[in-house]
């Protein structure tokens, strides 16, 4: 399966000091051995570059960020200007942010799903979907 991994994923597996590292940790490696293919997009790597730098300084950060892109485990995708004028209209239709927009339109077009804990604004998009980090979150299958 080739699956959008959401930036909080990336964050929570990158920061010892989060209470969800072990489980995104363990969840990733569960999802490798099954042959998972993760895809991140330019607004998961600024997402995820942002916020570490704020949580374990800008060094640390830059080279954590870094070996995300290089991961073997992990592809980019590049974001087209279809896919953003999409996102655009899903962002107002449904009332979420642009970034979370993008990142659902990547995952229904280029994708077979998001690994996120961000289930409130991923589940407003009908058709996505989502492979929720904590057991037994509730999901609105639309």
């Amino acid at each position: 399966m080739q699956i959008i991994i959401d930036s909080n994923i990336l964050i929570f597996a990158n920061n010892a000091a989060m209470p969800e590292q072990k489980s995104a940790l363990q969840k990733l490696e569960k999802m490798v051995l099954n042959g998972h293919q993760f895809y991140v997009n330019t607004i998961i790597i600024s997402e995820t570059y942002h916020i570490l730098t704020r949580m374990i300084g800008e060094d640390e950060a830059l080279m954590r960020t870094q070996a995300i892109l290089s991961s073997q485990y992990i592809k980019y995708l590049p974001i087209s200007s279809e896919l953003i004028s999409a996102a655009l209209l899903t962002s107002h239709s449904q009332k979420i942010r642009i970034n979370d927009a993008i990142i659902a339109i990547q995952a229904l077009s280029d994708g077979d799903g998001i690994f996120t804990d961000n289930i409130k604004d991923f589940n407003k998009i009908k058709g996505l979907h989502i492979i929720p980090l904590r057991e037994g979150t509730y999901l609105n299958l639309q």
